[in-house]
């Protein structure tokens, strides 16, 4: 059987024949299409402007990174992440590159998972500040774009994390907490753009208004703490109250159904992570540490706030979020006077962010290469599972055992 499976894949019919089972039961099912309301809602906060991308003359800082980890036999865990700023001036670029790596134990998953996105964003975060530095000790400002978000909500997922890689989240709060007050007080543009989006924000704050106006207080105090993750039970809950009916969308595809042409969207500005107003340390963290943590929060929450809005750069193009600091749009207080998500006041004057979208604009191409800058990061960060298994992973294993550590593979590993 074993010398049979690597020649014939004796599961492809039985897979095509679950395949038709499944897809067979998806016929007829309804594509998801926004709350007419939202719709109407969305358009009234959508901004028709077509972007003047007629050539950039300042500094493009990209930062892009990648992680990959090794899972030993009782507990064991490493994972490797890697980052690198592209600085891009007048066709010439240098580089800023930062490696972090993790060894310890991690038993549950979430730890493994948590310690992953950890060691990715702390080398990305690295990585970028001394980038920017290097930019202004030139004289410079930069333009500085990260990948994904800059309102990172995961940290942290779980209390636990402050017992097991406590030293892990402090220093990723510090160096969040050093690159947003590096972009305030310099006055550079820190920016990040999300290739595929699944944000909620947007969604969440449209149908905020719609159960305001409504008068719908119940609604709306449960629209108000809930969690993109609890959406789907609360339209579910909704339906069957026949109030409203329709499907949820991430913001991109909100946007994307219900706008036409190029634009953006008013912007949004979203409140910090709950969990970061008022931290409850586990009473088993040490006290140091936990003074730590504190500051590093109350570090982030001194500085300007994060803002988004969705962007559409040429008519046909999809939609992509854009995350930036709200100082640049003149909102200069505190994030953590932020309660809830709102949209700014009607009438703010908005050249700074059209401006960024102009940049924006000029370095799109297309889907795939949708901002050059980035994606040339990208390329260069990019952590290839075969590379790490055939150079990193050994030499993190040999370097282990010649230290004195014991190191077991896994069983599934071992296999042939």
């Amino acid at each position: 059987l074993k010398a049979l499976s690597r020649v014939v894949d004796l599961f492809f019919e039985d897979f095509y024949e679950e395949l038709e089972r499944v897809v067979q039961g998806l016929r007829g099912r309804a594509e998801p299409r926004p709350l007419t309301a939202v719709v109407r809602l969305l358009r009234r906060r959508w901004r028709s402007y077509m972007p003047r991308p007629e050539g950039f003359e300042g500094v493009v800082i990209a930062v892009d990174g990648g992680v990959q980890s090794s899972t030993f036999a009782y507990g064991g865990f490493a994972a490797v992440g890697r980052a690198c700023a592209l600085i891009y001036q007048n066709g010439e670029s240098s580089i800023v590159k930062r490696v972090k790596l993790y060894i310890g134990e991690a038993y549950e998953e979430a730890d493994r998972e948590a310690i992953t996105r950890y060691v990715r964003m702390i080398a990305e975060y690295s990585a970028a500040h001394e980038a920017a530095q290097r930019v202004l000790e030139r004289g410079e400002r930069p333009l500085l774009l990260m990948d994904g978000s800059l309102r990172p909500m995961g940290i942290p997922r779980r209390l636990g994390e402050y017992i097991h890689h406590p030293e892990l989240l402090m220093e990723l709060l510090e160096a969040v907490a050093s690159l947003h007050s590096l972009a305030s007080r310099a006055g550079f543009t820190l920016a990040a753009i999300a290739k595929d989006s699944t944000a909620l924000n947007l969604h969440l704050t449209l149908l905020r208004e719609i159960a305001e106006a409504r008068g719908l207080r119940d609604l709306l105090e449960e629209l108000y703490w809930t969690t993109p993750q609890r959406l789907q039970s609360l339209f579910r809950r909704l339906r069957e109250r026949g109030d409203l009916t329709g499907s949820p969308l991430c913001d991109t595809a909100l946007v994307g159904e219900a706008t036409i042409g190029e634009g953006y969207t008013t912007p949004l500005l979203l409140a910090p992570p709950q969990q970061w107003r008022s931290p409850q340390l586990p009473s088993d963290v040490d006290e140091e540490l936990s003074k730590r943590v504190e500051e590093a929060y109350r570090r982030i929450l001194s500085q300007p706030g994060v803002a988004s809005t969705i962007f559409r750069p040429q008519p046909e193009a999809r939609p992509m979020r854009v995350d930036f600091l709200s100082n640049l749009i003149g909102y200069m207080e505190p994030w953590e006077s932020y309660q809830a998500d709102r949209f700014i006041d009607e009438g703010q004057p908005l050249k700074g962010l059209e401006e960024l979208l102009n940049q924006l604009a000029y370095w799109f191409c297309n889907e795939v290469e949708y901002n050059i800058p980035l994606y040339q990061a990208d390329l260069i960060a990019r952590f290839d599972r075969g590379l790490y298994e055939s150079r990193y992973e050994p030499l993190i294993i040999r370097r282990l055992e010649e230290a004195g550590l014991s190191i077991i593979s896994r069983r599934r590993v071992l296999r042939p």
